[in-house]
């Protein structure tokens, strides 16, 4: 969820042309970022420790830095790593949508990465700008969900639906990071190309996620049917409840969240 406190500063969209920042990754190998405490005077002072990937901050909890444990090390850093993969897919150091970057940064988006689900509730949030939360508990860094992690090829997709079997030590947990990382990305791209990544129905992804539901409908409106479930008892593959392919049964998840969570989904 993103989170938006009340707004200190002036947005000008006009500017989003900036030249993007070099990037802190010594492509292609992992970094390790450089977690400082904020000035006093700063919007993030309620914050632990905060590193900047591509300007764009994360902001750690007290209990998320946890002075520097190295088991809660590992998952923060990792979501360095992954923001800044999503932000330079192809790792040669410069942003892939400069103008995408340049939202981030004049907005204030950042990360807010608290250690646990508790800690999410109770911990200080920063009182400027746009948050999207990442939780340790969540971060899963050596997740499955990553093909080079059981065995097949990152760049080789065809090499991905071979190679299922954890055996070889990964861990079989879905990793959130991913998913909460895209999610603070498209809130920025949706402000710059409404027509295309709107968090609506409007849009071109919307319209595509839609058409994804067929008439499984959705659980805001109360009309959901499981499209991965037969109503007849017979096998998923011979009936199902209805002809689409994605649909959400959360009643708290509407349509700009069906949207925003469609994108992530169409996109792993």
């Amino acid at each position: 969820e993103l989170r938006e406190a009340p707004l200190t500063y002036a947005y000008n969209p006009g500017a989003s042309n900036l030249s993007p920042p070099t990037s802190p990754v010594p492509a292609p190998d992992p970094f390790v970022p450089d977690w400082r405490a904020e000035p006093a005077d700063s919007w993030l002072r309620s914050c632990a420790r905060v590193a900047r990937v591509f300007d764009v901050p994360i902001c750690l909890t007290e209990a998320a830095w946890a002075s520097g444990s190295d088991a809660n090390a590992v998952k923060y850093n990792h979501i360095a790593n992954v923001l800044a993969q999503l932000m330079d897919n192809d790792a040669n150091d410069v942003v892939d949508d400069g103008a995408v970057a340049a939202v981030l940064r004049q907005r204030s988006f950042f990360l807010f990465v608290p250690a646990t689900e508790s800690d999410s509730e109770q911990a200080p949030f920063p009182q400027s700008g746009h948050g999207q939360m990442s939780g340790l508990w969540e971060a899963i860094p050596n997740s499955c969900d990553v093909p080079s992690h059981r065995g097949a090829s990152n760049a080789d997709r065809s090499t991905w639906a071979g190679a299922i079997d954890a055996a070889n030590g990964c861990d079989d947990r879905r990793d959130a990071t991913t998913e909460e990382v895209l999610h603070l990305i498209t809130a920025a791209a949706l402000t710059l190309y409404p027509s295309i990544w709107g968090d609506s129905f409007a849009s071109l992804a919307g319209q595509a996620i839609r058409a994804a539901n067929g008439d499984c409908g959705w659980g805001f409106a109360g009309n959901w049917r499981n499209p991965g479930a037969s109503a007849w008892g017979v096998p998923v593959h011979e009936g199902h409840q209805c002809s689409g392919q994605y649909a959400y049964d959360d009643p708290t998840c509407d349509e700009r969240c069906i949207v925003v969570e469609g994108i992530y989904w169409a996109s792993v």
